[in-house]
């Protein structure tokens, strides 16, 4: 049986999946749903890999939302969302391996 902080870590991701995908379905929340997800994957982040590719996926969202889309609006809300939902992940996951 998983210890109840295990099972905090995946509700919330099973949470942070649901706000990221409703973004483009529903237009809600005001938020970059690709900025929430590169900072909640990469601050967690363990393996070599799965940090380069944030890294990249955050500099191509960064690019995107800044110079294609001018600053787009949703960039900020995104970002500070993904920081405080990555930071409660990494706090959950650690006696959970």
């Amino acid at each position: 049986m998983q210890p109840p902080r295990c099972r905090a870590a995946l509700l919330l991701d099973v949470a942070v999946a649901a706000v990221c995908l409703a973004r483009p379905l529903y237009g809600f929340p005001p938020a970059s749903g690709h900025a929430i997800f590169v900072l909640y994957a990469g601050i967690p982040a363990r393996h070599r890999v799965t940090v380069v590719l944030a890294v990249l996926t955050g500099l191509i969202t960064l690019y995107a939302k800044i110079i294609l889309w001018n600053w787009d609006r949703t960039l900020w809300p995104g970002l500070g969302i993904g920081l405080v939902a990555g930071l409660v992940r990494r706090r959950l996951m650690r006696n959970c391996r």
